[in-house]
């Protein structure tokens, strides 16, 4: 029969590095960020930079988006990578009480390619489309208040 080991025999190791983080972005005067889309003054407003698994991000807001009657929310990686990088972006509207509307997550989940040469260019984005008319009921005083979780693979399987 086997000797089960103790706990402290047992050797760890991580196959992957994970982090997750959660951020609230608001976008204030949101009715008029639809109509100012409508020109070709405005393309998209920007997030600051923040960092999640040691790697640099940026969330762009594009009020008139892809689709008819949506906005694009793109998360991108604003540095380069020296090893692929697997992220799942996913966003969903807060509701009145401040709590986010699972039923309204929108979520893409990818591989950002790492750059081994300068010949290879590949996206180093993930974009999510939300409809202005699920999104309408949630504008609170002209504010649409977003919930996203961002979530990092160094090491994708």
């Amino acid at each position: 029969m086997a000797k089960v080991p103790k706990a402290d025999e047992i050797r760890c190791m991580n196959l992957t590095a994970a982090a997750s983080c959660v951020f609230h972005f608001k976008v204030e005067g949101y009715s008029f960020t639809r109509e100012a889309a409508k020109s070709a003054f405005l393309h998209c407003y920007k997030s600051d930079k923040f960092s999640v698994g040691g790697y640099d991000w940026q969330v762009r807001y594009h009020p008139d988006g892809e689709a008819s009657g949506c906005f694009d929310l793109v998360l991108q990686l604003l540095c380069l990578a020296e090893e692929d990088v697997a992220v799942r972006f996913a966003c969903t509207v807060l509701c009145k009480s401040g709590d986010p509307l699972k039923e309204m997550e929108v979520a893409a989940t990818g591989n950002i390619l790492g750059f081994c040469d300068e010949t290879v260019f590949a996206p180093r984005e993930l974009r999510v489309s939300m409809g202005h008319g699920e999104a309408a009921e949630f504008v609170m005083v002209d504010c649409l208040a977003l919930h996203y979780t961002i979530s990092v693979l160094k090491k994708p399987f």
